[in-house]
Formats: structure tokens, C-alpha cells, sequence
């Protein structure tokens, strides 16, 4: 199925990517696909406020891994927009920095529904739905009548056959869920556990290649 009214944009898909997994590639590609998007960028971030610098990938690397993932995947793609912008990263900024690009887009933020009943505790996150297009995709932890009375009572929004609408649309959007997470691949890695089937392929020896580095940062992350 087709959203018309954002079929073409550009999708924006913001994260730490510590490291880049299958999900992350499977939930850009089912965007894409359900929505008739142009292309989706995954916008790794170069300092990201809410997570411990201990256990953390250098930005580089965190980005070598993204584009290592998306090469060769139609319609996906890379932006480095963050290394340009003030620290510490917040999306609010990555989005109005990407708006004053309005040949490049029209853009989407795409957002797990875990993250967007979250938004109040985010800088300026409340904002967003007001400055941007965008897509929320339901995962494990929040349901559709969740993000439903949230976007209804807390955001004020009015709900559509699609979504909610404010000043911005918002959609919302039911896929197939990969039970992956960043922190999964990185146990497994550190523990000397096979990754194969959680990362892309095209990721694999790069991990390897910087394996004792990447050990010895993982091992550092707090209990």
C-alpha cells in the first residue's frame, strides 16, 4: 500500500547504529516499500546525548558499518549531515538543518513507536510532529492504542485513517518485526558468539577487521 501524500519524499532514519543491524536494514527497506518513499537515509549520530561515551563506537567506524550496509540496497542511503552540527546531537536540529535543503527532500522522519511516546523527553522532541512529516513504526514494548492515546492527549493531534494529523503528517505503520537489537549483536560479539544473520553480510569484515579494538570498547559499557 501507498501513502500518495508521501509517496517520493525522503525518509530519515536517525540512530546510534552501535553497530547497524538486519533490523535496522529491514525496517528502512519496509518503509520505503509500504510507503513509496524516494529514499531512506540512515543519519548515524555523531554525539548522541543519552548514551555513554564508555562502549560507544567512534563516529567513523559506527559510519563505515551504516555504509558498508546500505551499499548495493536500492533506495537506501547514507547522510554524515550530524558531523557538521553542534554537539551533542539532537533530532530536533538534524531535521531543521535538513529542511533548509528543500530540493533534497521533502523529508519523513521515521521513528519506533517505543521512541515516539518518548518524544517529551527529548530535546525539543514535542516539536517535531509539528516540523516534520512522520512515519512511526510500531515495535515490541508499545502497541498501536498506546502511540494512539499518546498522540491524541499529550500531543493533541487528530487521528486520520492513516495516522494522526497536526500541523505535519503522521504515519502509522504495522511491519514485520526482526527481534534484533544493538546491544544483542554486541554480547554476542564480545562473548566471541557468531554475528552472522544480525548484521549485514557487507558489515561482517569490517567487525573483524577491528575485532580486539571493538572488543575491548564493548566490554567497557556499564551493567
Amino acid at each position: 500500500m501507498c501513502d500518495n501524500e508521501l509517496a517520493g519524499a525522503v525518509g530519515i532514519l536517525g540512530g546510534t547504529f552501535n553497530p547497524v543491524h538486519v533490523g535496522h536494514l529491514r525496517m528502512a527497506i519496509e518503509v520505503r516499500e509500504n510507503l513509496g518513499l524516494r529514499q531512506v537515509l540512515f543519519v548515524p549520530s555523531f554525539a548522541p546525548p543519552h548514551k555513554p561515551e564508555h562502549g560507544l563506537l567512534p563516529y567513523s567506524l559506527r559510519l563505515a558499518l551504516v555504509k558498508a550496509a546500505c551499499q548495493g540496497e536500492e533506495g537506501l542511503g547514507v547522510s554524515e549531515e550530524e558531523r557538521g552540527l553542534a554537539a551533542p546531537s539532537y533530532t530536533v536540529r538534524t531535521v531543521a538543518s535538513l529542511r533548509r535543503r528543500p530540493a533534497d527532500g521533502p523529508w519523513v522522519l521515521i521513528v519506533g513507536s517505543t521512541d515516539f511516546v518518548r518524544l517529551p523527553s527529548w530535546h525539543q522532541g514535542t516539536r517535531l510532529p509539528y516540523l516534520v512529516d512522520m512515519v512511526v513504526v510500531e515495535r515490541d514494548g508499545t502497541s498501536w492504542a498506546e502511540a494512539d492515546l499518546f498522540a491524541r492527549v499529550a500531543l493533541g493531534l487528530t487521528r486520520t485513517a492513516w495516522g494522526w494529523h497536526g500541523k505535519r503528517r503522521i504515519v502509522y505503520l504495522q511491519v514485520p518485526l526482526l527481534a534484533i537489537s544493538s546491544s544483542m549483536v554486541r554480547e554476542r560479539f564480545v562473548a566471541g558468539r557468531s554475528v552472522r544473520g544480525l548484521i549485514p553480510d557487507a558489515c561482517f569484515s569490517l567487525l573483524e577487521q577491528h575485532r580486539t579494538f571493538i572488543g575491548r570498547l564493548w566490554r567497557q559499557e556499564a551493567p
